[in-house]
């Protein structure tokens, strides 16, 4: 108030009725300011002119302040853009305003004003900071973007919105920077995920927990959009991982309660030693003993021929385990734990190719069996006709 009277014109040389002037009578809050207003104002009392002049300069300058400081309020209420609308001018306008002495509240609303524009300032230049240093991978870059982008949204949040295109900008600001760090948080747990299942030299069962943290990150990475060699490279190694499981599980569920032929046995020990599950048979069609007709096209006749369970569940077994070892293989499974797969997988094709050797001989000796009962067969039918 003191400030607005001096430079409104107030004569600060003027004595009252009992001979003392303002700066006798002032405040002590504000005597220093009258004191050197006086020394500026000179012995001579001010004329008319002067006094008017000084009024209305000031109050242009009031008005002026004024009209600077609600053209700003009002252009970033509208979202008009605008290269006067920036953080410096409008901190040197609400000084302006503050010197002069305006309406407190159009003061207070341009300090609000302020926080809105460095705030968003502060969200534009983390976004960008975070954007330009993707993908966050150790703990001081996540320390240095990702938080400090945390901590700015965390303090807009904080604060009630700007009214109008203003309180839109900054949502979309802040639903922009949520979006980067929730990209980020889930590149950096990938990043971590990867480095830990890297360690695994060929998986086991044991090595689940691992496997099923890296394919979590992989899920909430892919969603996000994550950065593409990071997510390529952890689906490979989660492809690889998988596929060493698999073969591994196959390996171990490889039968290993077949029986294999032994040399020398005896006709005798033969029958004791085979069981019902080692010895294939021929399908009891109902031409048997004759063989089942002929498909349309074909003129061999031959009896269907079903393998023993032994060899069936062997082949399948092997059959299973094969594509297994194969698909580990094309997924860079290492070639030292492959040679020892490979060990064990050609075990059981060398036991399989000798139940197929016998199998052969097994339906060898059924059909001879077979055929002979058919023409035994014939034969009786033959003599009922000739006798009938």
């Amino acid at each position: 108030a003191t400030k607005c009277l001096i430079e409104d014109g107030s004569n600060l040389l003027h004595r009252n009725d009992f001979g003392l002037l303002p700066v006798d009578v002032a405040h002590p809050n504000c005597r220093e300011m009258v004191k050197e207003a006086s020394l500026v104002a000179g012995p001579g009392p001010a004329v008319a002119g002067d006094l008017r002049a000084m009024h209305e300069s000031h109050v242009q300058k009031y008005f002026g302040a004024e009209s600077a400081l609600t053209q700003s309020l009002d252009g970033y209420k509208m979202g008009t853009s605008s290269e006067h609308l920036t953080i410096e001018n409008v901190r040197s306008q609400i000084e302006e305003a503050t010197y002069i002495g305006i309406s407190p509240d159009v003061i207070a609303a341009g300090w609000d004003l302020l926080g809105w524009m460095e705030d968003e300032k502060n969200l534009v230049d983390n976004i960008e900071a975070l954007r330009a240093n993707a993908p966050i991978l150790t703990e001081d870059a996540y320390c240095e973007f990702v938080y400090k982008l945390q901590m700015t949204i965390r303090r807009v949040n904080g604060q009630p919105l700007p009214s109008g295109q203003g309180s839109v900008r900054t949502i979309e600001l802040v639903g922009e920077g949520q979006a980067l760090i929730d990209r980020s948080h889930a590149e950096f747990g990938l990043h971590g995920a990867h480095a830990a299942a890297s360690k695994i030299g060929c998986a086991d069962d044991e090595d689940e927990p691992t496997m099923d943290r890296l394919g979590k990150f992989l899920e909430r990475a892919g969603s996000v959009g994550a950065d593409a060699a990071l997510l390529r490279d952890g689906r490979t190694l989660r492809d690889r991982l998988e596929a060493e499981v698999q073969l591994r599980s196959r390996l171990a569920r490889l039968p290993t309660d077949f029986r294999l032929p032994v040399e020398g046995m005896t006709n005798k020990e033969a029958k004791q030693y085979w069981q019902e599950s080692d010895i294939g048979h021929i399908k009891r069609t109902p031409e048997y003993p004759n063989p089942p007709p002929t498909a349309e096209g074909e003129t061999d006749t031959s009896y269907v021929w079903i393998p023993s369970d032994s060899l069936r569940a062997l082949r399948d077994a092997i059959k299973c385990t094969r594509e297994a070892f194969v698909a580990a293989k094309n997924v860079g499974t290492g070639d030292d734990y492959l040679l020892d797969f490979e060990i064990i997988l050609k075990e059981k094709e060398e036991a399989r190719k000798t139940l197929e050797e016998k199998d052969a001989e097994d339906r060898e000796a059924e059909e001879i069996i077979a055929r002979k009962a058919a023409k035994r067969l014939r034969a009786k039918g033959r003599k009922k006709k000739k006798t009938g």
